[in-house]
Parts: structure tokens; C-alpha cells; sequence
């Protein structure tokens, strides 16, 4: 089972939102998916790059309180006034009767419809978690796992009291060392803002080189990117075990990031 964390604080609308799922749940598949219901319920169904098809997938939504307000009746009303611009005249009376209707605050909202949709069972197999507020507190454990891969026995980010960690933090395989450490940082500050936080919450990283003598065209980037808020580090030379060889994978960072107030 795979999972993945909505954050309500990475979208306002309802096009953002399919714009989320869609870098979500394609990862670096190049999919394309369309920016309505429909496709949306194809993404959950698997096979478009981050999940198998029919593979079960476990969703987590935080700062949901933001998402019905989002995604409440004023972006339903939005949302029925787009289709009614094109639509077929047989259509316009429901789409206006739907207008009506959202604007007299009855009927379901966009966010309404999109719970729907993760919750139903017949086109595809999703857990569904609402946080209304930033995570999921575990009274027993006091840890939140997430990015969870069955096959590695892998945990991509774990949160553990006011400290998130977060490995294997790679992109851009295959370009220039710049540009791969670049995409790291890419990553790392996507998967970071999952959780409500941002490179300048980083207190210290793990950076793995395939050349060591690399470290400054690193240090060039971390002063570009990290505002001054430099994180304690550590830096490694290692043979990455990935498929590209020596001209595959020449950096990788793990971290540690505060979220405590």
C-alpha cells in the first residue's frame, strides 16, 4: 500500500487541486492527467506512475479545514459556471438549477464530491484520513510515518516529535551535478511542504556524492537557495548502486528538518 499526504495548503481552487494530484500521483511519469472529477478518480485507480493499478493507496489530507473553505460553495459556483459556458443545451437548466443551488449553499460543495470520490470503493481501493489542522497526531507512538514503500520497508519522511526526517532526496538523474543537486533540493522542498515546512527548517543534512570534490558547486547552491539559514552538514563519497552507473546518480540528501514551534 502506498500513500500519499494532500496538504491544503498547496492549493486555493479547484484547478490547483487537480494540478497537486496529478504531480502526486504521476511522479516523474510525464502523465498527463485532465483537471476534472473523472480523471481524478482514473489517477486514484493506479498504473499512472507513483501507485500500481488496483494497488491500494492511503490518503492522508491535512489542513482540510482550509480545503472546505477552498473548496466550498464559492468555487462550486465557479465550478458550474465553467461548464455552463459550453455546454450542450439540453444541459443548461440542470447546470443552472446546480448554480442555484450552490449559491443558496445546498447541495455538495467541490470538496464534498472529491471526499466522495477517495471513499468510493467501486472503481478503486483508497483509505481516507481528514486532518483539519496540519498533521496527525499518534497518542501512542508519537510518530508519523509517510512515503511509505512496502517493497524497500522504507518510510520517505518520519515525523518524531518537534524533528521530521526525510531520505533520499535525488532528482534531475542524469544532468550535470548542478542540475542533480538542484533537483535534491527540488525534492527535498516539495516533500517538505507536505508537512507545512520549508528549506529554512533544515538543521541538518547528509549530502552523498559519487565525487567528493563536488562539495562546492553544492555550497554554491545552498547559498542560492537556503537564505542564509545554512543547516549543520555532513558530507560522504559513495558509490551509488543505481542502474545510470557513473553517469546516473551523483548526488543524493537526507535531512533532518525542526517543526516544533
Amino acid at each position: 500500500m502506498k500513500e500519499i499526504i494532500i496538504n491544503g495548503d498547496n492549493f486555493s481552487n479547484e484547478e490547483e487541486f487537480y494540478k497537486e494530484m496529478e504531480w502526486l500521483l504521476t511522479g516523474e511519469s510525464g502523465f498527463k492527467a485532465g483537471h476534472n472529477l473523472d480523471a481524478f478518480n482514473d489517477l486514484l485507480r493506479g498504473g499512472f506512475g507513483f501507485h500500481d493499478y488496483g494497488e491500494k493507496l492511503k490518503i492522508t489530507w491535512i489542513n482540510a479545514a482550509k480545503s472546505r473553505e477552498d473548496l466550498g460553495y464559492g468555487e462550486t459556483v465557479r465550478h458550474w459556471e465553467k461548464i455552463l459556458s459550453d455546454c450542450h443545451p439540453s444541459n443548461v437548466s440542470f447546470v443552472e438549477d446546480k448554480i442555484r443551488e450552490a449559491k443558496d449553499h445546498k447541495g455538495k460543495t467541490i470538496f464534498d464530491s472529491i471526499v466522495s470520490i477517495i471513499e468510493d470503493d467501486q472503481d478503486h481501493e483508497c483509505e481516507l484520513e481528514i486532518i483539519e489542522g496540519t498533521v496527525r497526531e499518534d497518542k501512542m507512538s508519537g510518530i508519523e510515518r509517510y512515503e511509505i514503500h512496502e517493497e524497500w520497508a522504507h518510510s520517505g519522511i518520519i515525523r518524531a516529535g518537534d524533528f521530521c526526517f526525510l531520505g533520499y532526496c535525488v532528482g534531475n538523474i542524469g544532468g550535470t551535478i548542478e542540475e542533480q543537486i538542484n533537483g535534491a533540493f527540488d525534492n527535498m522542498e516539495d516533500r517538505l511542504k507536505m508537512v507545512g515546512l520549508t528549506l529554512e527548517n533544515v538543521v541538518q543534512m547528509d549530502c552523498l556524492f559519487r565525487d567528493i570534490w563536488n562539495i562546492p558547486v553544492m555550497e554554491k547552491v545552498i547559498k542560492e537557495r537556503f537564505n542564509g539559514k545554512y543547516p549543520v552538514r555532513k558530507s560522504i563519497q559513495t558509490e551509488f548502486a543505481h542502474v545510470g552507473g557513473e553517469n546516473g546518480l551523483q548526488f543524493q540528501v537526507d535531512a533532518v528538518a525542526y517543526c516544533g514551534k
